[in-house]
């Protein structure tokens, strides 16, 4: 049995908002830390507009929570947030 797959993006919001539900589905979880937009320099415009939106809109449903990590810079009455 031959298969032919062809790879295609589409960073269009509901495209995105599937597959996210679908790895949540997959992973047993409810939110991810760090999304990712994968490949988009050649679709720049779909992905910087449409693609971000997306993962704006499940940022603010708090389907994607990244956490920012702090450690001490020096003595700990100083620490700053790790860059």
């Amino acid at each position: 049995m031959t298969t032919t797959l062809r790879r295609r993006w589409d960073f269009r919001r509901d495209v995105i908002l599937r597959s996210v539900e679908s790895s949540l589905r997959r992973l047993r979880t409810d939110r991810v830390d760090i999304p990712y937009l994968h490949d988009p320099d050649e679709h720049w415009h779909a992905a910087s507009t449409t693609g971000i939106g997306a993962l704006i809109e499940l940022r603010d449903q708090g389907r994607v929570c990244h956490r920012r990590r702090y450690e001490p810079v020096g003595d700990a009455r100083g620490a700053r947030p790790a860059l």
